[in-house]
């Protein structure tokens, strides 16, 4: 758990300094609560499929505007 706390602050943080590889970061938790959600766990809610792909798209979002804010500085 604390592992993804903090894969989602220096994401955060890399992506602050526009560097692209922040958002892959930010895909990992993502992709574990997607891949979580498969698992039969006994929960009542499976609430882990809703946040992935919630955190999923929030960081590819976040991706794509790094790359065009990079892009349009360039030229």
């Amino acid at each position: 758990m604390l592992v993804w706390i903090a894969l989602f602050l220096l994401s955060g943080f890399l992506l602050n300094n526009d560097k692209v590889l922040g958002g892959v970061l930010g895909l990992l938790p993502g992709i574990h609560m997607i891949y979580m959600s498969t698992k039969d766990t006994g929960q009542v809610i499976n609430i882990e499929f809703p946040f992935g792909i919630i955190i999923v798209i929030f960081y590819v979002l976040c991706s794509g505007s790094v790359l065009y804010k990079i892009k349009k500085t360039m030229n």
